[in-house]
C-alpha cells in the first residue's frame, strides 16, 4: 500500500467518523421534546430551548470544516433552500423594521423563539439535509424522531392513568383530564402526534410495499421460484427479520400517537389529521397504482363521509350530550359550537391581526411582535379575558409580523415543497416510493391545517424542519441506498478563489484551521452567554413570582442577577418586579420603598427602550404609580401619562379599562383627602 492511498483511507476514516459524530449530534437534537426544566420560568419552553440550541451550535461547529473539506456539502441551490433562505431573509429585515427589535430578536420566556430560534432552527435544516441523503439514513433519522414520539406518548399515558410516580422527573402533575406530557399543553401533544402519525404510517408503507415487491412469489400468487441460492435466501431471511423488528416498532409508535392524539382532546389537531387522512385517500384514489388499495380509499372516503353526517346528527341529541357528559374529551368534540370561548377568541384574535397588517402591510409589525400589534386593535375585552401573544393561525400570524412580503415567502415554501413532493412523486415508480411521500406530505398537511387554529412551539416547529429537510435532500440518488462512499467527501488539496481578474488557491487544511479557531470561541461565548446564562436568568426569575421571599435584599439581588445574565429577555423579570412591588408597598418601610421606587423607575426607562410599545410593562408601571400615590399625590401625574399611554397602545384591552378605573377612583380619593 503507497503512502498516497494510506492518507486517503486514513482521510475517509477521519471523515466518517466526523460524519457520524454530526449525525448523532443532529438526532440528539431529536430528544427536545422530552427535556422539563422544573427549576426554571416556564419549565417547558424554557429547558427545551436551551438543549437544541446548545447541540445545534455544537453540530454547526463540528459542521463548517466539513463544508470546507468537501465540495459536496456545498449544494445549497435546492428550490427548497432556497424559498427557506429567502423567508429568512425577510424575517431579518422585518425584525429590524418593526416595532421591538428586541424582541423580535430574543421574543420572551413565555416563547423563546424570535430570530435568534429561528437562525437554529436554519441551521438545523441545512445541516440535516446535508448529512442524511439517502432513504436508508432517514429512516434511522425518522425512527429515533418516532422513539421520542413513544416515549412522549409514555409520559402522557401514565399521566392520564394516575401513574405520576413513574414520569415524576419528567412532567409536572395534570390538572385537567386532557393529555400534556412534557409538553405542558395538549395541544401541543396533538399537533406533534399528528406528524408522528404519518411519519411512521410513511415507514411501515414503503417497508410492506418493498417486501411484496421483492418476494418471490409474483402477482398472480403463484409458486415462489426455485432458483435463488441458499445464500441470498439466507440473506433476505435475515433483512425480512431486521425489516419485521422495525415495522413492528413503527407500528407501536404510530398506536401510541393515535391512542394519544385521542386522549388530548385538541379539536385543531383532530380536524389537521382528518383532512390530511382525506388528502391521503382521495389522492391515492386518484393516481395510485394497486386497484384493490384505490378500492380501500373510496371505501374510507365513503365512511369519513358517513361517519361525519352521522357525527352531526346525533351531537345535539340526548344521546350525543350524555356521551359528552360522561366524558370530557368526547365533550369537547361534541359541544362544539362557534359561540365556544376559544372559537371567539380565536376570532377576535385573526380580526385584530389582520387589521394590524393593514397599519403596517409591507414587513409588518417585526418577528414575534403580535402581542403588541393585538393590544393596539383588540377590541373585545367584554367577552374575550385571555391576552394573545401569537395569532392562533400561521398565515395570520405572518401576516401581521411579517407583513404580506413575509406571507408570500412563507406561501412560497409550501409552494415550493409541494412542487418538489410531485416531482419526486412522478420520478419514482416504486408504489413503496410513492407511498411513503404521499404519507410524508400527509404529515405536512396536517401541520398546516392544525396551525391555521394553533400556532408554533419548538416541539411542533421541530416536526416541520424535519419534514422539509426531507423533502429536500431528495434527489435522484435518495433511494439508492448503496453503502456510503467517503472518498466522495474528499474534495482536492486546494480551494480556488477567483477575484475578476485575481485567482488565488488557499489549502484546504489551513482554511479548516482557520476557520476551526474563529469559530471554536464564538460558538463557546455563544453558549455560555446565550444558553447556559439564559437558563441561570430563568432560574433567578422563578423566584420573582414566590409569593414568600427570605428577605428584599436576595429578591432584589436576584433581580439584577435574572436583569444582567439575558438582557434581552429582561422584561418579563422587570415586570414581575414591578408587580410584586406593586402588591407588597404597602408593607414596605420608608428606606425600602425608596430602594423599590428608584428600581421602578430604571425599569421603566430600560424596559420601555427595550420594547417601546410594550403595552403590559406599560399597564404595569400605570398600577404602581396609582398605588405609590397614597404616599405621595404627584405621582398621579405619572399615573395618567401611563394610563393615557396603555390607551393609545392597547386601548380595547381589559388592562386598559381596569388601568383607567383605578386611576379614577384613585383621582377621587385623593381629591377627597384634599377636601378634608
Amino acid at each position: 500500500m503507497t503512502t498516497r492511498t494510506r492518507n486517503l483511507d486514513d482521510s475517509q476514516a477521519a471523515i466518517g467518523a466526523f460524519i457520524f459524530c454530526i449525525r448523532c449530534v443532529l438526532l440528539i437534537v431529536l430528544f427536545m421534546p422530552l427535556i422539563v426544566s422544573t427549576s426554571a420560568f416556564f419549565p417547558f419552553v424554557v429547558g427545551k430551548a436551551v438543549f437544541y440550541r446548545i447541540f445545534i451550535e455544537i453540530a454547526f461547529l463540528m459542521w463548517i470544516p466539513l463544508v470546507i473539506l468537501s465540495p459536496k456539502f456545498k449544494d445549497f441551490k435546492s428550490p427548497i433552500v432556497i424559498a427557506i433562505s429567502m423567508y429568512m431573509l425577510i424575517a431579518v429585515i422585518a425584525s429590524f423594521t418593526g416595532v421591538s427589535s428586541n424582541v423580535s430578536i430574543w421574543s420572551t420566556y413565555e416563547r423563546m423563539q424570535g430570530l435568534f430560534d429561528l437562525l437554529h432552527w436554519f441551521a438545523y435544516f441545512i445541516m440535516a439535509r446535508s448529512l442524511f441523503t439517502n432513504s436508508s439514513q432517514w429512516k434511522i433519522f425518522l425512527s429515533v424522531n418516532l422513539l421520542v414520539s413513544a416515549i412522549v406518548c409514555f409520559i402522557g399515558l401514565s399521566q392520564y392513568l394516575g401513574f405520576h410516580s413513574l414520569i415524576s422527573n419528567f412532567a409536572e402533575d395534570n390538572p385537567s383530564e386532557r393529555i400534556q406530557s412534557s409538553l405542558g399543553n395538549a395541544a401541543y401533544v396533538g399537533a406533534y402526534c399528528v406528524a408522528n402519525i404519518f411519519i411512521a404510517a410513511a415507514l411501515i408503507s414503503k417497508s410492506v410495499s418493498d417486501f411484496f415487491s421483492n418476494t418471490s412469489i409474483n402477482p398472480k400468487n403463484q409458486s415462489p421460484k426455485r432458483n435463488k441460492s441458499k445464500s441470498n435466501t439466507t440473506f433476505k431471511f435475515k433483512n425480512t427479520k431486521l425489516e419485521f423488528i422495525f415495522i413492528s416498532f413503527w407500528t407501536v409508535c404510530l398506536t401510541a400517537n393515535m391512542v394519544t392524539l385521542l386522549l388530548s382532546g385538541t379539536r385543531g389537531a383532530w380536524l389537521g389529521f382528518g383532512m390530511a387522512f382525506l388528502f391521503t385517500m382521495v389522492l391515492y384514489a386518484l393516481v395510485g397504482k394497486i386497484k384493490y388499495l384505490k378500492k380501500i380509499c373510496i371505501a374510507f372516503i365513503v365512511f369519513f363521509v358517513l361517519f361525519l353526517i352521522t357525527f352531526i346528527s346525533f351531537r345535539d341529541t340526548d344521546f350525543g350530550r350524555d356521551i359528552g357528559d360522561s366524558n370530557v374529551i368526547a365533550g369537547r368534540f361534541i359541544e362544539f359550537s362557534f359561540n365556544d370561548s376559544s372559537v371567539m377568541s380565536r376570532w377576535h384574535t385573526w380580526r385584530a391581526g389582520i387589521k394590524a397588517s393593514m397599519d403596517k402591510p409591507i414587513l409588518g409589525w417585526g418577528t414575534d411582535n403580535f402581542v403588541i400589534a393585538w393590544g393596539r386593535y383588540f377590541d373585545a375585552s367584554d367577552t374575550v379575558k385571555e391576552k394573545f401573544d401569537q395569532a392562533h393561525n400561521k398565515l395570520i400570524e405572518e401576516l401581521t409580523t411579517k407583513g404580506i412580503i413575509g406571507l408570500i415567502a412563507y406561501s412560497a415554501i409550501w409552494i415550493v415543497l409541494a412542487y418538489s413532493i410531485v416531482k419526486n412523486y412522478n420520478r419514482s415508480k416504486s408504489t413503496g416510493n410513492q407511498s411513503y411521500l404521499l404519507l410524508i406530505s400527509a404529515a405536512l398537511v396536517g401541520y398546516f391545517i392544525q396551525n391555521l387554529f394553533l400556532f408554533d412551539t419548538s416541539v411542533t416547529y421541530s416536526q416541520f424542519i424535519v419534514l422539509i429537510a426531507l423533502i429536500s435532500s431528495m434527489d435522484q440518488n435518495f433511494w439508492n441506498n448503496s453503502k456510503e462512499n467517503y472518498s466522495e467527501y474528499i474534495g482536492s488539496t486546494n480551494i480556488k478563489l477567483s477575484f475578476k481578474t485575481t485567482h488565488l488557491q488557499l489549502s484546504r487544511k489551513l482554511a479548516v484551521y482557520t476557520a476551526s479557531i474563529i469559530l471554536i470561541p464564538i460558538i463557546i461565548y455563544s453558549i455560555y452567554s446565550f444558553s447556559i446564562k439564559t437558563y441561570t436568568a430563568a432560574q433567578h426569575t422563578v423566584y420573582l413570582t414566590a409569593d414568600n421571599y427570605p428577605s428584599w435584599e436576595q429578591k432584589v439581588s436576584v433581580y439584577n442577577s435574572a436583569i444582567s445574565d439575558a438582557p434581552g429577555l429582561a422584561n418579563y423579570p422587570r415586570i414581575l418586579m414591578i408587580e410584586g412591588i406593586a402588591e407588597d408597598w404597602y408593607e414596605f418601610t420608608p428606606e425600602i420603598k425608596l430602594e423599590a421606587y428608584d428600581i421602578v423607575e430604571k425599569a421603566a426607562i430600560d424596559g420601555l427602550n427595550q420594547e417601546p410599545e410594550g403595552w403590559r410593562l406599560t399597564y404595569m408601571l400605570a398600577r404602581f404609580y396609582q398605588i405609590a400615590s397614597t404616599d405621595n399625590p404627584s405621582l398621579m401625574d405619572k399615573s395618567d401619562y401611563y394610563v393615557n399611554r396603555i390607551e393609545e397602545l392597547a386601548p380595547g384591552t381589559i388592562e386598559a379599562k381596569i388601568a383607567r378605573e383605578v386611576n379614577n377612583r384613585a383621582h377621587e380619593f385623593h381629591k377627597s383627602q384634599t377636601v378634608e
